[in-house]
């Protein structure tokens, strides 16, 4: 959830966000990629891989460029 606010403030705010990038957080990190589904559709995918290796998980959400808000999670 941490990432997805991170994201979210980099999309309403940069002209030119990361298209893909690495979060470090204390118990692991998050790799993403960003997409842009229509004029204003954005797609994050996330792989969160949490310390020690076996812990792993892939989520979905949204961007709406209009309402600059993320609209969908999925996991």
């Amino acid at each position: 959830m941490s990432s997805l606010k991170e994201i979210e403030l980099d999309l309403s705010t940069k002209e030119n966000p990361d298209i893909s990038d690495t979060k470090a957080f204390l118990h692991g990190q998050v790799f993403y990629t960003i997409t842009q589904n229509s004029a204003t559709i954005f797609k994050i995918d996330y792989k969160l891989n949490l310390q020690g290796g076996m812990n792993q998980l892939v989520a979905t959400s949204y961007y709406d460029k209009d309402q600059q808000k993320m609209t969908k999670w999925i996991e």
